[in-house]
């Protein structure tokens, strides 16, 4: 029965009668977008949010807002734009790197350190977008589709969907109707009709 609402860098709470508390702020510019997961990896309801001009920051059911800092270890994205919970880590992209992609330990949004199962992996174009669908991670940049496929860092494994379309805005990407449509160059696709192309 909470709403929360993210604008010009501020995030701020609220029921739909229309009583606010604002419980972050200077987050960005007025013009950021955010990127959202909700995801529970030890028991407690969370959402985390990137905008990439900020630490990612996670808001639990208490409304305690934390940013993303490395508290097990290893080093944290700067700035990251994107962020999804898949197999039990949380990925993030879009940071100082942006062909970059950095994923958590299992169980542990701020642990980056390799030896508890944190990594990272580079892909060949810049990344505009994340999206988990049918236990597989889509990594979405602007002239490439990837996906992950893999339980963890053990595993993880990194397919080519396409090298000859990418997405045009990140923002297009969504899951309708049993599959991700996204906006191409050439107008709206469906993943699945992309990846069973392959290069076109």
């Amino acid at each position: 029965d909470q709403v929360i609402v993210a604008m010009g860098g501020d995030i701020h709470y609220g029921t739909t009668t229309g009583s606010w508390t604002t419980i972050a702020t200077g987050l960005g510019t007025s013009t950021i977008a955010y990127d959202f997961e909700k995801y529970n990896f030890n028991g407690t309801d969370k959402v985390i949010i990137a905008t990439g001009h900020s630490a990612a920051q996670t808001i639990d059911t208490s409304w305690t807002v934390d940013p993303i800092n490395a508290t097990g270890g290893g080093t944290a994205p700067t700035n990251p734009k994107f962020v999804k919970a898949f197999q039990n880590h949380m990925f993030y992209a879009g940071a100082t790197n942006p062909q970059e992609v950095l994923f958590s330990a299992p169980f542990a949004e701020d642990d980056f350190n390799t030896a508890d199962g944190a990594g990272s992996f580079k892909v060949d174009s810049n990344v505009v977008g994340l999206r988990v669908f049918r236990n597989e991670l889509f990594i979405f940049c602007e002239d490439r589709i990837y996906k992950l496929l893999g339980s963890s860092s053990a595993d993880f494994a990194v397919q080519e969907v396409t090298r000859n379309i990418g997405c045009r805005d990140g923002g297009s990407i969504e899951e309708i109707g049993g599959d991700v449509i996204f906006l191409a160059p050439d107008g709206l696709r469906t993943i699945a009709g992309t990846d069973k192309i392959g290069d076109v």
